[in-house]
């Protein structure tokens, strides 16, 4: 006659498979949604530093797209919106430390660092003609 505690295990243990066996597959499933926005996280990380990579290295070129104002009040321009391509010319040399003023908020302003430049620094014009930096792209 077998022990009773033998006995005791000998029916506990498909109780005890089978639920380590469900814990096992709910961790499974876990790992395998967080592995999976942990590679979508990665992604996004990748194109933001792709897009961020001419930023850095002073090769972005900047467009700006003025909106007409339906009540025509220059004054009062809407917005400008920006666009950051990654297309630039290999054989300029590195402009990465003019920084471009932020916050810019009226069209004004950004004649203004186009033509005069700000805080003493270099106009954009200049630096434009300086690098043969085109920012526009061609009509």
């Amino acid at each position: 006659m077998e022990n009773p505690a033998d006995q005791r295990l000998q029916k506990a243990m498909p109780i005890l498979k089978a639920k380590l066996e469900g814990a096992h597959q709910d961790l499974k499933t876990s790992i395998d949604r967080v592995s999976s926005t942990v590679d979508a996280i990665e992604g996004n990380i990748a194109d933001i530093l792709r897009t961020l990579e001419p930023l850095r290295g002073g090769t972005a070129i900047l467009q700006v797209k003025l909106v007409s104002n339906p009540a025509n009040n220059v004054a009062a321009f809407p917005s400008c919106s920006s666009t950051v391509t990654s297309e630039a010319r290999s054989d300029q040399p590195s402009t990465s430390h003019y920084k471009m003023r932020r916050g810019l908020e009226s069209v004004k302003e950004l004649w203004e660092e186009w033509s005069v430049g700000f805080d003493g620094g270099t106009p954009v014009r200049e630096l434009e003609e300086r690098y043969a930096i085109i920012s526009r792209s061609p009509a």
